[in-house]
């Protein structure tokens, strides 16, 4: 179940972050930065603050799971 848990939230966390990308590219190729460059950069952001939670746990340690790169 935990990894399971790790998997959709890792295709979450992509999904938005490759919408950004598309919008971004959409906004050079149309050559239209007004409303596609905004919703991309929102996306990017969603993304990152969505990885951030994820990366931290309730008590605002790293969950432990080696990605601190610590020895212990």
């Amino acid at each position: 179940m935990k990894t399971e848990n790790k998997t959709v939230m890792v295709v979450i966390r992509m999904c938005l972050a490759l919408a950004g990308l598309s919008f971004i590219v959409l906004s050079m190729v149309k050559d239209q930065t007004t409303p596609y460059l905004t919703i991309g950069l929102a996306f990017i952001a969603a993304a990152n603050i969505f990885n951030a939670k994820c990366m931290f746990n309730k008590k605002g340690k790293i969950d432990g799971s080696g990605k601190d790169r610590s020895i212990s």
